[in-house]
């Protein structure tokens, strides 16, 4: 019965989430000076998800939180935010779907354990975020731990330089 009840909860997400590749860049988009410890689990954004939203507008920092669901409205915020980039590969991520079993995989992924998936004002709970503009799905949504993503290295930008570089592409 609860299998049943946790397959319908994954069926109402549909299946149009994109298999990732090995290895690419994704993005933790937070405000400046959050930091994070390594086994704390990080929300992370694919750039490729970023650069084609840059290319559907003009993308400013205000934007592209209301894109991850962190504002609600697209001025740009008083306080300052930070992007960090990572190359990540595919084995130090998972998809935060709500309901489904965590041994499983859903599009190329394994699916994040339990406090991991769960829907919020910022996320749909099927893998992607909630561009607070529309109420519909954002962009695309990983997890992963501090600790898996930092050994290959990171950068450090201002969000509004890396949304002005968005911008430009």
């Amino acid at each position: 019965m609860i299998l049943t009840l946790l397959g319908l909860a994954w069926g109402a997400c549909g299946s149009d989430l994109p298999a990732p590749t090995d290895t690419q860049s994704v993005v933790w988009i937070s405000p400046l000076g959050k930091k994070a410890s390594a086994g704390r689990s990080l929300r992370v954004i694919p750039m490729s998800a970023l650069r084609e939203a840059a290319g559907n507008g003009p993308m400013s920092v205000g934007r592209m939180l209301q894109l991850i669901g962190e504002r609600k409205h697209a001025r740009n915020p008083k306080r300052p935010w930070k992007v960090t980039v990572f190359e990540a590969s595919s084995g130090a991520l998972c998809r935060p779907v709500e309901g489904a079993d965590p041994t499983e995989f859903v599009a190329g992924l394994p699916v994040c354990k339990a406090g991991q998936s769960g829907s919020n004002r910022r996320s749909t709970g099927c893998g992607t975020t909630v561009d607070r503009a529309s109420g519909r799905d954002g962009v695309v949504l990983f997890r992963a731990r501090w600790r898996d993503l930092a050994p290959q290295g990171f950068c450090v930008l201002p969000a509004d330089r890396f949304a002005a570089e968005l911008a430009k592409r």
